[in-house]
């Protein structure tokens, strides 16, 4: 539902992302060099694609693609294509998103 966001949708809005930086925060790393992000996207704080809790990387890789995949794949271009992206695993989100404010 994300292309209801764009240009010429009829909610009037024209979502890109563009000039936009957009962390994520979520189980484990994502597949930085996924072609939807390349040049876009980076880890942080140290993580890695060992799984945290039980859950995958496919995971973080799916919602940062919401946000910010560019469209390489037209069906999955995310609601903000034209973003910078950063991700970090949430174990110790609230002092990363203060030092990232």
């Amino acid at each position: 539902g994300t292309n209801r966001l764009r240009l010429g949708s009829g909610l009037g809005l024209n979502i890109t992302g563009k000039g936009m930086l957009v962390g994520v925060w979520d189980g484990s790393g994502f597949l930085e060099s996924h072609r939807e992000f390349i040049g876009r996207a980076e880890s942080r704080g140290g993580i890695s694609d060992e799984p945290i809790q039980g859950l995958g990387g496919e995971h973080s890789t799916h919602v940062t693609g919401t946000i910010a995949a560019a469209g390489v794949n037209p069906e999955a271009r995310g609601m903000a294509f034209e973003t910078n992206v950063f991700v970090y695993d949430f174990l110790n989100d609230d002092a990363e998103i203060a030092a990232e404010l």
